[in-house]
């Protein structure tokens, strides 16, 4: 009796291991097959917007409205700055000039918001805005640009 039960779980076990042998290998082969591993060429990185580093981080914003662009931003480190800053620049996405900004710092803070700024009836044009946080102690510097957005 002793021997049937051995020779059942030895054909147990022996099936086990044909059928891992078969399928494993497949799988392991399909999901390889699958990934698509690779590096993105200059024009894909300079698209994505990266901000911020391990310390600091910032974003600026701006919005449409019935007369006026509104925009402002806010700056962020994960501890007290000895001085953190901020400012917000809208740009003319066409020419790259600066039609005003709102800027803020202070003193040993681990955030800031620039107030709030109106460009009231700007040109009809493209316009993003480009913020700018850094501090002292330590010392780091970051950008962001927005989304553009159209006017009128």
């Amino acid at each position: 009796m002793k021997t049937k039960s051995l020779s059942g779980i030895s054909a147990l076990i022996v099936a086990l291991l044909v059928v891992g042998a078969i399928f494993v290998p497949a799988v392991s082969a399909t999901t390889s097959e699958n990934a698509q591993d690779g590096t993105a060429d200059t024009t894909t990185l300079n698209q994505v917007d990266r901000r911020g580093d391990d310390f600091l981080d910032c974003y600026g914003w701006l919005t449409k409205e019935t007369n006026w662009i509104r925009y402002g931003g806010w700056a962020w480190c994960s501890y007290p700055a000895e001085r953190l800053n901020i400012k917000v620049s809208l740009r003319d996405r066409a020419t790259d000039q600066d039609l005003g900004y709102t800027a803020y710092s202070g003193a040993n803070l681990d955030y800031i918001e620039a107030q709030d700024n109106l460009e009231v009836q700007p040109p009809a044009g493209s316009y993003y805005t480009h913020t700018r946080a850094w501090s002292a102690g330590p010392s780091h510097d970051v950008l962001h640009n927005s989304p553009t957005i159209t006017w009128p």
